[in-house]
């Protein structure tokens, strides 16, 4: 799911929804790239917008993910 734009949460309740203990989600995501990697990828291939900040949390990125790759790519003007 990750290679496909999915974040943490959105993996986490696939894994919970196959029956996978806690500790091998956790330990799952774990060896997956950081979720803000992830999301900044995704950022720079798709732009940033707000619809791609949509678009990743409704694929399961945190606020804090999300937010950290759209401030990386378009710094404030202060």
């Amino acid at each position: 799911m990750a290679t496909r734009g999915y974040g943490d949460a959105a993996i986490r309740a696939d894994l919970e929804g196959r029956g996978l203990s806690a500790d091998r989600i956790e330990s799952a995501i774990g060896d997956l790239e950081p979720e803000a990697e992830r999301a900044r990828s995704l950022v720079e291939r798709d732009g940033s917008s707000a619809r791609t900040a949509r678009g990743l949390l409704a694929k399961g990125f945190s606020e804090d993910a999300v937010e950290s790759a759209i401030g990386v790519l378009q710094p404030s003007d202060s």
